[in-house]
């Protein structure tokens, strides 16, 4: 699973409920785009923890 946080400096860590600081890469992740050869359309996010994950395996997630 990959954790995507939404924020300026300190989110909350949904493993541990604490504060984390912004580091790393930014990345620009397109949504709403359909399925190619180079894009995968099946990709969610966790309401509660806003982490991503693929739903695109037959047997969902």
């Amino acid at each position: 699973m990959i954790h995507v946080y939404f924020g300026l400096d300190v989110d909350v860590c949904p493993a541990a409920s604490d504060g984390h600081s912004v580091a790393g890469y930014r990345f620009r992740i397109p949504y709403d785009v359909p399925e190619t050869p180079t894009a995968q359309a099946a990709w969610r996010s966790c309401e509660r923890c806003l982490g991503m994950f693929y739903f695109g395996y037959p047997g969902g997630g």
